[in-house]
């Protein structure tokens, strides 16, 4: 069988968002012999995403804004599908909006697959105006978790595709736990939390900085790791200077290595608004921390049992995080991956899944039996 083309797109831009690291995780994983991926770019892409997409055969397009100029982009992204002559165009996004995409393919006559990455749209006017032209224009459906699936799809089919890792990337060192640690002049004795996420709304910063300013207050000898960045990052900052807590909170950016940062913590934390399944609370788990977690958080993402899932109390958290027995899983290595399988989350198979459900697709069969 020749070799499936897919064009990958990524409506939002390509840093280490929850939605661009499952495509990326996906696409290493992949037998490029079998399946090989371009990627559409809206805005911006992360430098070690791009080389490694291009070291691997593929192609990345970028344009300027999707949502600024849709005519523009929807004929550009048909002329690069009709240049490319694709299997499947491949879409993930959060909402209705995904038409942009659909129409482009609709006019080139390729198979549309969409990806419902969240159970929540900031664009929710425009998503109820496009809808019919959405559910009638998709050829299959994908979808992070089933809450995602029943909140885009409403009655129609989807397939849940499981956000597999490699959880042996993220294994305990720790070598890079005192190198971090030394490197953001953090004590040996500190107790470490660690959020990871865009600093967006949905991500809840405020709650986790309203957080660490009532430990302090309370004389705790807490710090934070912050791995991340977007519209709030600067506002949080602020935060931290007016409130005096800048020295115990370490704005560190967008990562590579975030194995490396997991590590340097005691505990991680994820206050999250909404989530359809929370990537890197996996990867948190796979390097051996306990997590806490917003009850918004899908139960599906308890892997190893070291999870704890709150409602939005700040005296509930700061008792869990102060809870001595609240601390890291004694699995081995081969114990955590073992785990991740019993799960279904382990990224090699469930990348070989993926490469099947595609042959499928380009079949002309039914996926959802």
């Amino acid at each position: 069988m020749k070799t499936i083309k897919v064009l990958m797109i990524n409506t939002i831009p390509f840093n280490r968002n929850g939605m661009s690291m499952m495509m990326m995780n996906y696409y290493t994983h992949f037998d490029h012999k079998v399946v090989q991926c371009d990627f559409i770019v809206n805005k911006y892409i992360e430098d070690d995403y791009k080389n490694k997409i291009v070291d691997q055969g593929g192609k990345v397009y970028i344009f300027p804004s999707r949502n600024s100029h849709p005519l523009r982009y929807i004929k550009w992204l048909s002329k690069i599908m009709i240049r490319n002559q694709y299997d499947i165009v491949y879409v993930h996004g959060n909402s209705a909006t995904m038409s942009a995409e659909l129409y482009a393919a609709h006019r080139c006559d390729v198979t549309t697959v969409v990806h419902a990455h969240n159970v929540k749209t900031e664009h929710p006017i425009l998503h109820e105006l496009l809808y019919p032209y959405f559910a009638k224009h998709y050829d299959y459906a994908f979808a992070a978790g089933i809450e995602a699936g029943e909140w885009l799809y409403r009655k129609r089919p989807f397939l849940v595709i499981k956000n597999g890792i490699d959880s042996s990337v993220f294994e305990f060192s720790q070598s890079k736990r005192t190198k971090i640690r030394d490197s953001l002049g953090i004590p040996e004795e500190a107790k470490v939390l660690i959020q990871v996420g865009s600093f967006t709304e949905q991500k809840n910063y405020p709650f986790t900085m309203r957080l660490i300013k009532k430990l302090k207050d309370s004389h705790e000898a807490v710090h934070l790791i912050a791995v991340g960045v977007g519209p709030l990052l600067e506002s949080m900052k602020e935060y931290c200077e007016q409130n005096g807590i800048q020295r115990y909170v370490h704005f560190v950016g967008s990562q590579s290595d975030t194995g490396s940062y997991y590590s340097a913590a005691d505990q991680f934390i994820f206050p999250s608004l909404y989530e359809s399944f929370g990537i890197v609370a996996a990867e948190a788990q796979a390097n051996g921390l306990p997590c806490l977690v917003s009850r918004e958080v899908p139960r599906a993402i308890d892997i190893t049992g070291n999870i704890k899932f709150e409602s939005l109390d700040i005296n509930d958290w700061m008792e869990v995080i102060l809870n001595r027995n609240f601390q890291r899983s004694k699995y081995t290595l081969e114990q955590t991956e073992q785990l991740f399988v019993l799960k279904g989350l382990s990224i090699g198979s469930d990348a070989l899944g993926m490469q099947d459900v595609f042959k499928t697709m380009v079949e002309g069969k039914d996926i959802y039996k």
